[in-house]
């Protein structure tokens, strides 16, 4: 059976927008995924958002909800804006779940896979809450800061890049407040070890997995 010119244009839309394709129609499941929490500014090669209520893909200018887990393939890369700010960048092979605390303004995040960027120095409003970053090694945490934490030399490490930042574990907890200190954490119980500072070499390294090609304007 033949279908009318309107009807095939009705199946093409209603297939993009079951891929989020077409931001506008994607907007319609908004209501199931709670209030936006952050736009995506940018991605390289495909990123989904998993999410109970609904899986998408997600491009630039995309809005991001409660519960979205956030994941990249292994040549890729996102970053977002959350609303107050803070942009964030996940890696190549990354998994991060975004949340809010139940209680306040604080964000809340999930590092599952791959490694992160968090900058919290752009926020110029006196109410801005922490943001929180947990990981199944412990949970990093900044007012106004921004730091790196990923996969290194077999241990999680995490990087003061500016600011302070507080790393905590079952074991205590200790500030970061000089730029390119780093910790490496193996084990949650334990406490955070002495930082020590970052070797240029590794500096450059591990910031090539969360940098974006130079003048990247558009999407791939």
């Amino acid at each position: 059976m033949r279908c009318s010119r309107k009807a095939r244009w009705g199946i093409v839309l209603v297939g993009l927008m079951v891929l989020g394709a077409i931001p506008a129609l994607a907007g319609v499941d908004a209501p199931k995924l709670g209030q936006a929490l952050g736009v995506v500014l940018k991605r390289l090669e495909p990123v989904t958002a998993v999410n109970p209520a609904l899986t998408r893909a997600v491009l630039a200018d995309y809005s991001l909800y409660p519960g979205d887990d956030l994941r990249t393939v292994r040549d890729g890369m996102v970053q977002f804006r959350l609303n107050d700010y803070s942009d964030v960048t996940l890696s190549g092979d990354g998994q991060l779940q975004i949340n809010r605390a139940t209680t306040g303004r604080r964000y809340s995040l999930k590092l599952l896979s791959g490694a992160v960027l968090v900058d919290t120095t752009m926020p110029a409003v006196d109410n801005h809450d922490y943001l929180v970053v947990k990981t199944d090694f412990g949970t990093v945490r900044a007012k106004k800061g921004k730091f790196w934490i990923g996969p290194l030399d077999e241990a999680l490490a995490v990087i003061n890049l500016e600011g302070d930042i507080d790393v905590i574990t079952y074991g205590g907890a200790r500030r970061l407040v000089e730029p390119d200190q780093m910790i490496k954490l193996r084990d949650s119980s334990l406490p955070p070890p002495e930082p020590v500072i970052l070797r240029d070499r590794i500096k450059e390294k591990i910031m090539a997995d969360v940098t974006f090609p130079a003048r990247w304007t558009g999407e791939k």
